[in-house]
């Protein structure tokens, strides 16, 4: 994924890619659940921190057509 997103691959954006997704992890396990877009999230994450997950779609409402 960092490589779409213009960054220039090295140990600094390494280091930091991975801290970040180790700080998401370590606030999810927190949680008492997890909320997420679609089914294929939903199981990452329920694999991932052994707690359920909730979800919720993303739609538009008529209001927001």
């Amino acid at each position: 994924m960092m490589d779409r997103l213009d960054v220039e691959l090295n140990d600094t954006a390494w280091r930091f890619w991975f801290g970040y997704i180790r700080r998401i992890g370590t606030a999810m396990a927190l949680c008492h659940w997890v909320v997420a877009r679609n089914p294929y999230p939903a199981a990452q994450a329920e694999a991932f921190i052994g707690k359920p997950t909730r979800i919720i779609p993303n739609y538009l409402s008529r209001e927001q057509i």
